[in-house]
């Protein structure tokens, strides 16, 4: 038997004609080159790609690192900054400020490598002002971070005592025993509340000069805090022409005591201070001198 199957129409064949009622779609993005920009955007020289776009910038950057090399030119006009032993500033005599300004200034002006930042040797300035002045301790050396003025900083011996001469010059004496400035440049020098010491030498003093040992300068501080934790107030110290003596005079006493500089302070202290009880228990006391040189021994007259 003969089959006979229904003849179909090809649908790809359909699909691939074209009818010709159907319109091609126009559309601007399908058409528009990918990389176009408008025509405005082109020619406008101040976009994000210009020169003038960037030139504010440039002109920043160069700007700035002009002040920064600027700031690492130091100048040779540096502060000066006095402090103590707790480093905290504290004030000087006006002319011995101008001289450690004028001695810094100067060290500075040494070297060409001192004038930028990145050439100081710090330590090596330091050194050299501590050479130059015999009063300091200690010297330091610190830069700005955006200043262009070093600033020194001088830890000075401070003053311990007023030295008078025969020849009716009167010094103040630091506690390396250096004269450091006349008391006749000082306005007020009570104001300075340093115990007087009489020097019956002869021996010619100038500024700058170390005109006592540094030890017997302490030796005189310890009896004078000695006698003044006792509540007893010295009118004046006198170091006589005889080597190796100090003589302290009480005030509102008729005697003075002799102590020797070669013994302990405190130990000499206590023995006139043991005296000086017993007698006012007995109602008596010195008419000229206490002498307490003598380890274990008091002499009174």
């Amino acid at each position: 038997m003969r089959f006979f199957t229904k003849k179909t129409k090809d649908s790809s064949d359909r699909r691939r004609g074209s009818n010709p009622s159907e319109k091609k779609v126009f559309s601007y993005y399908q058409n528009r080159p990918e990389n176009s920009e408008p025509a405005e955007s082109r020619s406008d020289p101040t976009n994000k790609h210009g020169i003038l776009y960037r030139l504010p910038g440039y002109l920043a950057m160069l700007i700035i690192t002009g002040c920064l090399l600027y700031s690492l030119i130091l100048t040779n006009t540096p502060k000066v900054i006095i402090v103590n032993d707790e480093n905290k500033a504290v004030q000087v005599f006006a002319n011995k400020k101008e001289e450690f300004q004028k001695i810094a200034a100067d060290t500075l002006a040494e070297s060409i490598f001192n004038r930028t930042k990145l050439t100081i040797n710090s330590d090596n300035v330091a050194q050299n002002l501590k050479s130059k002045i015999p009063e300091a301790t200690d010297v330091g050396v610190a830069l700005p971070i955006l200043g262009r003025n070093p600033i020194i900083y001088l830890r000075l011996a401070e003053p311990a005592i007023i030295l008078k001469q025969n020849q009716n010059r009167t010094f103040v004496v630091d506690e390396l025993g250096r004269a450091t400035v006349e008391t006749s440049q000082i306005e007020r020098v009570s104001d300075l509340n340093l115990p007087l010491v009489e020097d019956t030498s002869d021996i010619n003093m100038e500024t700058g000069q170390v005109v006592l040992p540094a030890n017997q300068v302490q030796f005189i501080k310890d009896v004078e805090f000695q006698l003044a934790s006792s509540n007893i107030k010295i009118s004046k110290f006198i170091l006589p022409t005889k080597a190796g003596q100090l003589l302290v005079y009480p005030s509102r006493t008729r005697y003075f005591i002799k102590f020797s500089l070669q013994a302990d302070a405190k130990g000499q202290a206590g023995r006139f201070l043991a005296m000086r009880n017993y007698l006012s228990k007995h109602s008596q006391t010195a008419s000229q001198y206490i002498d307490v040189r003598v380890q274990d021994r008091v002499y009174v007259r």
